[in-house]
């Protein structure tokens, strides 16, 4: 019995997706890195928002 390329295709994605699927605190961790870092964020005594 021979399986649609759709069905074997969709498989194999989900397969890599879940492999390379991130945490919440990877996602945060990097995203505190990528602006500057913890320590950087510490010296901050004000934020001034654009609405």
């Amino acid at each position: 019995m021979k399986l649609p390329k759709a069905i074997i295709t969709s498989c194999i994605l989900l397969c890599f997706i879940k492999a390379s699927a991130q945490t919440a605190e990877e996602i945060v961790d990097k995203h505190i890195n990528a602006i500057g870092g913890k320590d950087a964020w510490k010296k901050v005594n004000t934020i001034k928002q654009h609405v």
